[in-house]
C-alpha cells in the first residue's frame, strides 16, 4: 500500500508540478513516454503548463499533434487523440465524472476520443464519452457535452452545430519550438 502511494505521488506530483514546467518539450515527451506509459511520438508538441490526471487508464496521442499550453488532459476512463490534431490553450479534456444521483456520488468513467484533423480552440472544454470527429472544430469556449460530425463546426456551451469545414485537410499544426 505504502509503496503505490509513493508510486501515485511520483507520478501525480512530479508530472504536474515539475515536469509540466520544464522549458523543453522533447524532455516532457520523455518523462511522458517512460515514466506515464503515454504513446506519444516526439513529433508531437506538448507545451508546458499542462496537467494530466495520472491513472493507468489508456492515453494515446498520434504523430503531430500539439496540445498547447496549459490544457487539462484526464486518462482516467481512456483518452485518444488523433493525428495533426490542434489542442488550444486551456482546453479541457475529461474521461471521469461524478453520478449526481447517486448518494454515494460514485465515480463514472467515459473515454474521448479526437480524431484526426480535429481542433480544440481556446479554452474548448470535451466531456466524458465525446467522439470528436475527424476534422471537426470547436470554437473558443465550447463545450462539446455530445459527439461531433467529421468535419463539423461547432460553438457554444453546450455545443451546436453552425456549419461544415473542408474535408480537402493536409496539414501540420506543430511547429519546432525547443522551449515551450
Amino acid at each position: 500500500m505504502l509503496k503505490e502511494t509513493i508510486k501515485l505521488f511520483i507520478r501525480e506530483y512530479i508530472s504536474n508540478h515539475i515536469i509540466c514546467h520544464v522549458p523543453s518539450s522533447r524532455l516532457r515527451i520523455f518523462f511522458y513516454k517512460n515514466f506515464l506509459k503515454i504513446k506519444v511520438a516526439y513529433s508531437n508538441s506538448f507545451q508546458m503548463g499542462c496537467y494530466i490526471y495520472n491513472s493507468d487508464g489508456i492515453f494515446e496521442i498520434g504523430t503531430n499533434t500539439i496540445i498547447n499550453r496549459n490544457c487539462v488532459l484526464d486518462r482516467r476512463g481512456g483518452l485518444i487523440i488523433g493525428q495533426n490534431v490542434n489542442i488550444g490553450p486551456n482546453t479541457q479534456i475529461y474521461t471521469a465524472y461524478h453520478d449526481i444521483n447517486d448518494k454515494n456520488f460514485c465515480n463514472l468513467f467515459g473515454g474521448v476520443e479526437v480524431k484526426d484533423y480535429a481542433v480544440l480552440m481556446t479554452s474548448s472544454m470535451v466531456m466524458p464519452g465525446v467522439v470528436v470527429g475527424k476534422g471537426s472544430i470547436a470554437y473558443p469556449n465550447t463545450v462539446l457535452t455530445k459527439s461531433t460530425e467529421d468535419y463539423g463546426i461547432y460553438a457554444g456551451s453546450p455545443a451546436k452545430l453552425i456549419g461544415y469545414r473542408s474535408s480537402d485537410l493536409d496539414y501540420n499544426p506543430t511547429w519546432n519550438t525547443k522551449f515551450l
